[in-house]
């Protein structure tokens, strides 16, 4: 048994003439009637009563008529389904990011995406930089969204936003009310950075812009996310350097400075070629449309 033995027989039932549902399926009569011959030899039943007056359906033609309607409506719906799930209509996209770009545009691209892709599941989790290697690989996440350099075989990105270092003191420090600080007045501070690891670009552009300014901090506070960072800030522990989009991220006892001559910190969008669903190929696709391919 075939859909097309279905539709035929639907037709003939909703017709009660073989000749206007030959018509209506784009096929001649008698390869209608032989091929629901064979349905009535394959189900057992007989299907319809044929005679002089015309086709009447019988009794067990019209229970199998309202299953079949069913199963081709099912068949229809699997088939849009299909092709809503080729055209990335539908599906789910993993979204791993690090902390910092959640206070910047990510949010409202986000936002962008899900109203592009109302179908679409998008599942956003905060993933350090340095991590983000591994959830590739492990296929937990489908994008990335980090400050390079993340290394994993096929990645491909592009940039979403630069940004400039701002500094981050504790209201009771020296430069906490200046309209800008150079980062050697700093030299005698403890710093409150990510574990390098967990955020190299980052790490290395704080090192290199003391370096510099002619010091190495000569005490680091290590903590792995960037609210935490700000909290140890406030507390009084240390200052730190962190992409401007962090002054969204407002605590007491905290005050954002631009620094002088910053140095910029890039944020990018990544995916692996060729591991692409639909739903993930839409959502880099927008993506793409709001950036540069880098």
């Amino acid at each position: 048994m075939e859909l097309r033995h279905l539709r035929y027989f639907i037709a003939v039932a909703e017709e009660l003439n073989f000749s206007r549902a030959a018509r209506r399926l784009g096929i001649s009569q008698p390869p209608l009637s032989k091929q629901i011959r064979q349905l009535e030899r394959e189900l057992g039943v007989q299907l319809f009563e044929r005679r002089a007056s015309g086709v009447t359906i019988t009794e067990a033609g019209t229970v199998i008529w309202d299953a079949a309607r069913q199963i081709v409506e099912d068949a229809d719906s699997l088939t849009r389904l299909a092709g809503q799930l080729g055209a990335g209509n539908f599906g789910i996209v993993r979204v791993g990011t690090v902390g910092s770009a959640l206070m910047g545009e990510l949010p409202e691209f986000i936002r962008m995406a899900r109203d592009a892709m109302p179908d679409v599941v998008i599942e956003v989790e905060e993933i350090q930089t340095g991590d983000q290697s591994t959830a590739f690989l492990n296929h937990r996440i489908d994008i990335g969204i980090f400050r390079p350099p993340v290394s994993v075989p096929g990645l491909r990105s592009v940039t979403l936003s630069r940004e400039r270092l701002v500094a981050v003191l504790p209201s009771g420090h020296r430069a906490s009310t200046s309209a800008q600080v150079d980062v050697g007045e700093l030299r005698d501070d403890t710093f409150v950075l990510f574990p390098r690891r967990l955020g190299v670009g980052l790490w290395d552009a704080v090192m290199a812009c003391c370096q510099d300014a002619g010091f190495r901090p000569h005490e680091v506070v290590e903590t792995p996310n960037i609210q935490a960072m700000v909290g140890l800030v406030a507390a009084g522990l240390g200052v730190s350097l962190l992409p401007e989009s962090v002054r969204h991220f407002q605590l007491p006892n905290v005050r954002y400075v631009p620094l002088r001559d910053a140095p910029v910190s890039t944020l990018e969008i990544g995916w692996i070629d060729g591991r692409t669903p639909p739903a993930v190929q839409r959502f880099v696709e927008l993506a793409q449309s709001l950036t540069t391919p880098h």
